[in-house]
């Protein structure tokens, strides 16, 4: 031992007192850091029981009622009537019987209250919150040019 404290006075420069506490601190540095992966092993990896919380959970689900949204029902059940129109025309409620819903509806109009004007079918898809599938489905029904055609001739 008193080597390792020769050594350790001669290497770091310390003095009797630095290198008692040295040999002090050091063990106790390395078991404060080795501490937390050990307990994390031996106490944290165990599995829980959550049975008990499981059975509590399981009779407040049953307890609560549940209420059917009539809103969402009435929209998935309605059918919805296919015609020509043209988006730059069209009013809210000519939308709304084609498939499209409230607040789509309401996005188009705005759309076009502020200056916007669909020039080719494709600019539908543009509006935010727009259904691919409805688009699919109205596709043919769209009284808009598919491609937009240049006003250059050469």
């Amino acid at each position: 031992m008193n080597r390792v404290k020769a050594w350790i006075r001669n290497f770091f420069a310390f003095s009797r007192r630095e290198t008692n506490a040295f040999l002090i601190l050091l063990p106790l540095l390395f078991i404060i850091i080795f501490s937390e992966p050990i307990y994390r092993y031996w106490f944290v990896r165990q599995p829980k029981n959550y049975s008990k919380e499981s059975k509590q959970l399981d009779s407040l689900i049953t307890s609560f009622h549940w209420e059917k949204d009539t809103v969402q029902n009435e929209e998935k059940t309605k059918q919805f009537t296919l015609f020509s129109f043209d988006p730059n025309k069209s009013t809210g409620e000519e939308l709304r019987s084609l498939g499209f819903n409230k607040s789509l509806a309401n996005r188009i109009l705005k759309y076009r209250l502020k200056g916007g004007k669909f020039g080719v079918k494709e600019d539908l898809l543009k509006i935010y919150g727009m259904d691919s599938v409805l688009f699919q489905n109205l596709y043919s029904y769209i009284n808009l040019p598919e491609k937009k055609f240049s006003s250059k001739s050469a």
